[in-house]
């Protein structure tokens, strides 16, 4: 059973990041889930880094969580607003 989507709205203000991730990247009961990858997003802020790098980053730790590759598609985005 497929559980529906969210409709939720958020307020983002300047400088806020959104951050999105397939899947792919964590997947249930992995060492880098939702959580493990919002502490690696927030070393990356502390270190200036920009969107590109934090997405890129992002999916680098996820290829050391899967070295034998993924089973499923991995992509990252991250967002700054202005």
């Amino acid at each position: 059973v497929r559980e529906p989507f969210l409709d939720q709205h958020v307020e983002l203000m300047e400088g806020d990041l959104l951050v999105g991730y397939t899947d792919g990247v964590a997947a249930q009961h992995e060492p880098f889930d939702a959580d493990s990858i919002a502490g690696f997003v927030t070393k990356l802020l502390h270190k200036q880094s920009t969107p590109q790098q934090i997405a890129h980053g992002i999916l680098e730790e996820a290829r050391k969580q899967h070295p034998r590759g993924f089973d499923d598609d991995a992509t990252a985005f991250v967002l700054r607003v202005k």
